[in-house]
């Protein structure tokens, strides 16, 4: 199926996409299963437990520099380099509480509540304390509570019992949600917690009309802590229950947009502790992670732990409840709280100061290309958006060769017309992914406005042609074209869900401009043609130092951490689960200087959620790591690499140095155009630089 789409111009950020939060359940406390219902649920429905809007979109537009926000920006002094590219602002939270009907008395006061999260004091610090800390200021949440609606049915009718509160259909937890709502609605102004827009001033007109993220509070402990039949602690949309019939609770606040204020994301959590007395800020300081756009970084399969205690979206909220682990050095820089130095092919020294309070980091790309010029079948070579082969099976990818989740790849060429028209585009394009979630496009980019000729989508192989020229202005012009593809978070050659056809997920061939004084085409048998891969790396790693700082007072061990990222898989369905099988790659994972992978093995094999051993040098005393290292900086298809860290060290003060170097190669020349010598050329030559 193909589909064309009316040109728009539009500006050029606007190709990319935020990818969300992905998977919101808190982890079980201690280990063990993660709830049977949410795994039934996340099997059969794409987005289960993610947020819609929350402060997502936010986050994407701070992250890409948008001026709008730059007066929402503390006047607080902050070691970041580029504040205004990073998340910032005051996210006001409502948080309501409900008592079940066989529960009259409630456990704790709202008031107490409010101390908790928001106004103190409380030791050793409070939610609003939290993210001031791990945002060196910039974010300030905030809030207030309301007090105990007495709820009609009891918990049981809520939660489903067995199915936790997690299981449409057979727990109730959208009418929990919707009790409580109107029963506060007349007295409440939900209009003062809907502030994503750029202005700080809650609903002013910019903001999207709905509160940015509801927190619910039940009367019992979480089934996080015993996996037994009370509410699981989770985030998602209220309009994903059957109580709602699909759509977000509509309040009597009006908006300042027009209509009146709605209500959809939520987080739900207990109002007790796994042990004793009142619930600690860890496990709604997990959930608010996700309301600021950050996903699960745990193993929800229960195959490992994903980072452990090292970041708060992992297990990091049970490093100890009260005093929640900072956000590891990737949720940092999703978020723009860091300040990474990005090291090539040359090697670098550099002293990590520790990231609680310098936002010190050190980030090394690998060369990895998911869209190129390959074989993609016998004999013929083209642009091919995909893993064949060997490097599917090396990933664990159930459905083999073809495309991953989460994807967004590009290959771009620069032309220059004169002012002669038609000029003409041509092309050979096949697709196979998944109808109406994955695309592959062409785009005409000129002056930062992107113009979208071709969408496809589905399965479907054919000759294009296209006037280039009804796109362009009169008169002589520079422009790109760029061929893009674009996957969701979930159903891909990945996860199994689609297989596509190996080569075919998205390919370009037989590429040829003529008219505007071009005559360009290339078949790509010998060399690329002047196109070139356009985006950021899809593996690294990425270097903190962290200490007993803070929150962080009780880390399991202090010094250097090695992450190994691949971005679109954190972000996605898979994240750090390994997949179905447990032996996919996993989006983040902590590179352990033990060499002993603990955190990736189930705690009957010996598994744990961190150790002394994990950070450099540590218990083993491990000063380097590189391609012949245990660990070693191999890529996640089991390639070795140019990365190399040596002579780590660590200073009197807490600093962290070492040597390091990047898995980029040298620049070298790729190809040139034109490719013979002519002593009268006097028009332009192309080098392609890789």
């Amino acid at each position: 199926m193909k589909a064309r789409i009316l040109a728009l111009a539009i500006p050029l950020v606007a190709l990319a996409a935020w990818p969300g939060a992905r998977s919101g359940v808190v982890s079980p406390r201690g280990g063990g299963p993660y709830p049977e219902a949410y795994r039934e649920v996340m099997a059969r429905r794409k987005g289960a437990f993610t947020l819609g809007r929350a402060w997502i979109d936010r986050l994407e537009r701070q992250r890409r520099g948008d001026g709008r926000f730059r007066e929402v920006l503390s006047s607080a002094e902050t070691p970041l380099l580029s504040p205004q590219r990073a998340l910032a602002g005051r996210l006001g939270i409502p948080v309501v509480l409900g008592t079940y009907a066989e529960i009259t008395t409630p456990p704790v006061t709202n008031v107490a509540v409010d101390r908790l999260l928001f106004t103190g004091p409380w030791t050793p610090g409070t939610m609003t304390q939290y993210w001031s800390e791990v945002s060196f200021g910039l974010l300030e949440v905030g809030g207030a509570v309301y007090d105990w609606v007495q709820l009609a049915q009891n918990e049981t009718y809520y939660t489903g019992g067995i199915y936790q509160g997690l299981y449409p259909g057979q727990s109730r937890t959208g009418e929990l949600i919707r009790e409580i709502l109107d029963a506060r609605d007349a007295a409440v102004d939900f209009g003062a917690y809907d502030n994503d827009g750029p202005d700080g001033v809650p609903n002013s007109g910019d903001d999207d009309g709905y509160v940015d993220v509801l927190l619910v509070v039940h009367p019992t402990y979480g089934a996080e802590c015993d996996n037994t039949a009370h509410m699981w602690s989770h985030s998602w949309r209220y309009s994903s229950w059957p109580e709602s019939g699909g759509q977000p609770y509509r309040t009597n606040d009006p908006a300042a947009g027009g209509g009146t204020v709605r209500i959809d994301d939520y987080i739900i959590v207990p109002a007790l502790s796994c042990t004793t007395g009142m619930i600690e800020i860890g496990v709604i300081c997990h959930e608010v992670g996700h309301a600021i756009g950050l996903p699960d970084l745990y193993d929800y399969n229960g195959g490992g732990n994903g980072i452990g205690y090292w970041g708060l979206m992992g297990a990091g909220n049970w490093n100890t409840p009260s005093s929640p682990a900072h956000p590891d050095a990737w949720c940092r820089e999703q978020l723009g709280w860091l300040n990474p130095v990005e090291i090539d092919w040359r090697p670098r020294g550099v002293s990590l100061r520790p990231v609680e309070t310098n936002a010190d980091a050190v980030k090394l790309p690998l060369p990895t290309r998911r869209f190129a010029r390959r074989e993609y079948a016998t004999g013929v070579t083209g642009l091919v958006c995909g893993y064949l082969g060997a490097e599917a099976v090396e990933r664990g990818w159930p459905g083999g060769e073809g495309y991953g989740n989460g994807w967004r790849e590009s290959m771009i060429r620069e032309f220059s017309v004169d002012e002669s028209r038609p000029v003409t585009l041509r092309y050979d394009v096949s697709i196979d992914a998944e109808d109406d979630y994955d695309f592959g496009m062409l785009v005409l980019e000129r002056d930062g406005a992107a113009d979208t000729l071709a969408r496809y989508t589905g399965r479907s192989a054919l000759r294009e042609t296209i006037d280039l020229g009804a796109r362009l202005p009169a008169g002589a012009c520079d422009f790109t074209l760029r061929f893009l593809f674009v996957s969701d978070v979930s159903w891909s050659d990945e996860d199994g869900y689609y297989n596509s056809r190996g080569g075919f997920s998205f390919t370009i061939d037989d590429v040829s401009v003529s008219g505007g004084g071009l005559d360009y085409a290339s078949d790509f048998e010998l060399d690329a043609g002047g196109w070139r891969f356009d985006g950021e790396p899809a593996e690294y790693f990425i270097v903190e130092n962290r200490r007993r700082l803070g929150f962080d007072a009780n880390l399991r061990g202090q010094g250097m951490l090695v992450y190994h990222a691949e971005n679109s898989i954190a972000w996605t369905d898979v994240g750090n689960s390994g997949g179905s099988s447990n032996g996919q790659c996993r989006g983040l994972v902590v590179e352990e200087a033990d060499g002993q992978y603990n955190l990736l093995a189930p705690s009957y094999q010996g598994g744990n959620y961190g150790d002394t051993g994990d950070p450099f040098p540590g218990s083993t005393d491990n000063r380097s790591f590189g391609p012949t290292t245990a660990p070693r900086s191999h890529t996640n298809g089991g390639r070795p690499t140019r990365i190399a860290i040596s002579g780590i060290s660590v200073g009197s003060s807490g600093s962290v140095s070492a040597t390091f170097a990047g898995g980029m190669s040298a620049p070298s020349i790729a190809s040139v155009e034109p490719d013979t010598i002519d002593k009268l050329h006097d028009g332009e030559t192309a080098l392609d630089i890789r």
